[in-house]
C-alpha cells in the first residue's frame, strides 16, 4: 500500500483482519480507524474486535502511524495489534486517539504498557543520526514565544483564546521554572489557547518545541498549526493531522516536525491573512494547563537527510532488484538500509515473489551522539536523557529553558 491519503481506513467495521502488508508513504495516517455510529452494537459502536497483525508501518511524514477515532468515549475495543513493525524515523508516535474524553498519543512502549496492544512490536528508530539540521540562526519564529511581553491585563501579547461557547477559562501569567507560562482553567466549554501570528513557506519544514504541564498524568491535548483567519481567509490546518499529546504533572517538553501545505504571510496586505499560528485545542471541561516557552525553527529538507525507497516485486518469480538510485546517485545505494531488519542491503538484492522491501539511508554528516533527534554540530546540550524531547537546540526540558 503505496502513497494514498490514508493507507487503510476501517470505518465502522468489526471483525476483520489485516495482516502481512507494508504501509509506506501515505499522506496522513498509514492505518485510520474511525467509528461513527452504534447501530449494530449499541451502545458500544460499530468498530471492534478487528485484527492488525504482522504488517509494516513506514510514514514518510513526521506522522503516527495508527489513528484511532470515534464520536464515542472510547476506542479500546477497535483492534487488537500483534506483531507490528513501526518505523520511528521521522516521529515517535506510532498510534493516536479521539474520542469524546479526550485524545492521547502513545510512543511505542506507552502503545504496549498503557493501552496492553503490539507487546511483542518492534520499531526502526534513528538513533546515532540526525533527519534535519536548523537553517536559521536560532531565531524563533514564533514572536513572544517565551510568553515575557504582557499585556495591561497581565495576559501574554499576541496569544488568544477561544473556546466553543464562547465563554473563556480562567487565564493567568504565572512563574514557571523555566520562564513565563500561561495558565488555563477550562471550566466553561471546550477551549483553545492559540499562538501569536507567524509566517510559514510553503514546503519548508519546521521543528516545533514547547513546555507543558497538566493539573493530571494523562491529561490528553492536541495541538496544530493552522492559519489564523484574516480577510476572507479561514483556519485550515498546515499539517496532515493534528499531533496528540498527554501531559503530566510535571512539565515536560514536547516536541514535532512538520512540513507546511501553504506559503502564509503575517499581516499579508494583499491577502489580508493574519498569519499562521499554533493552536493548543481539544482542552476540554475540567482540564487545567499550563504552557511554557513555544518555539519553531525552519529545518534543511529532510528529504535529504533520510531518503527512502520501496522495492516491489508483483511477479509471481522472485527477482534480483537493482539499486534505484544506481544511476543518478551510485555511491547512495551503498548506503541503504532495509527496514524490515535494520541491516544493510546489498545489490542486486532477491526479493522474493509478491513480496517489497522499504529501504532507507541516513545522512552520514548529521551524526547524533546522544540520540536526541538533533545533529551533534548543533546540539548545545549533550547527554539528554533517552526518551526525553529535546528543542532544535538539542536541550529537554531538565537541561535548559
Amino acid at each position: 500500500l503505496i502513497g494514498a491519503d490514508d493507507g487503510i481506513h476501517i470505518h465502522n467495521a468489526f471483525n476483520n483482519t489485516i495482516s502481512g502488508n507494508t504501509f509506506y508513504g501515505h499522506h496522513r495516517y498509514q492505518l485510520w480507524a474511525q467509528e461513527g455510529s452504534d447501530h449494530v452494537n449499541p451502545p458500544a459502536g460499530d468498530l471492534h474486535d478487528n485484527q492488525i497483525t504482522g504488517n509494516r508501518f513506514f510514514p514518510s511524514v513526521p506522522q503516527t502511524a495508527i489513528q484511532h477515532e470515534t464520536v464515542f468515549a472510547s476506542t479500546a475495543s477497535f483492534a487488537t495489534y500483534s506483531l507490528n513493525l513501526y518505523s520511528t524515523l521521522l516521529s515517535k508516535t506510532v498510534a493516536s486517539e479521539l474520542s469524546t474524553s479526550g485524545s492521547a498519543a502513545f510512543e511505542l512502549p506507552e502503545w504496549k504498557s498503557v493501552r496492553g496492544q503490539d507487546l511483542n512490536a518492534t520499531a526502526v528508530d534513528s538513533v546515532g543520526f540526525a533527519t534535519f539540521s536548523v537553517m536559521n540562526d536560532f531565531t524563533n519564529l514564533v514572536p513572544n514565544g517565551n510568553l515575557a511581553a504582557l499585556l495591561s491585563n497581565g495576559l501574554p501579547s499576541g496569544w488568544s483564546y477561544s473556546s466553543d461557547n464562547g465563554t473563556l477559562g480562567t487565564r493567568t501569567v504565572e512563574d514557571c521554572p523555566q520562564g513565563k507560562c500561561l495558565h488555563l482553567i477550562v471550566n466553561a466549554s471546550r477551549s483553545r489557547v492559540s499562538s501569536p501570528n507567524f509566517s510559514t513557506v510553503k514546503d519548508q519544514w519546521y521543528r516545533v518545541a514547547f513546555d507543558v504541564k497538566t493539573v493530571t498524568d494523562g491529561q490528553p491535548f492536541q495541538v496544530t498549526v493552522r492559519r489564523g483567519g484574516g480577510g476572507d481567509n479561514r483556519f485550515e490546518e498546515l499539517v496532515p493531522g493534528a499531533f496528540n499529546f498527554t501531559g503530566t504533572t510535571n512539565f515536560k517538553r514536547y516536541t514535532f516536525t512538520f512540513k507546511a501545505t501553504k506559503t502564509i504571510n503575517a499581516a499579508d496586505p494583499v491577502t489580508l491573512d493574519f498569519g499562521a499560528r499554533v493552536d493548543f485545542q481539544n482542552l476540554v471541561v475540567g482540564t487545567d494547563i499550563s504552557i511554557g516557552k513555544l518555539e519553531m525553527l525552519p529545518l534543511s529538507p529532510i528529504e535529504t537527510a533520510l531518503k527512502t525507497r520501496i522495492l516491489v516485486n508483483s511477479s509471481a518469480a522472485a527477482l534480483d532488484l537493482v539499486c534505484p538510485d544506481q544511476a543518478t546517485d551510485f555511491d547512495l545505494c551503498n548506503h541503504f538500509v532495509k527496514f524490515s531488519d535494520n541491516q544493510p542491503i546489498t545489490f542486486p538484492y532477491t526479493l522474493p515473489a509478491h513480496s517489497s522491501e522499504v529501504i532507507f539511508s541516513r545522512d552520514a554528516t548529521l551524526t547524533d551522539s546522544d540520540g536526541d533527534g538533533v545533529p551533534t554540530s548543533q546540539d548545545d546540550c549533550a547527554a539528554t536523557t533517552a526518551g526525553e524531547s529535546s528543542n532544535a537546540h538539542g536541550c529537554s526540558f531538565s537541561q535548559s529553558p
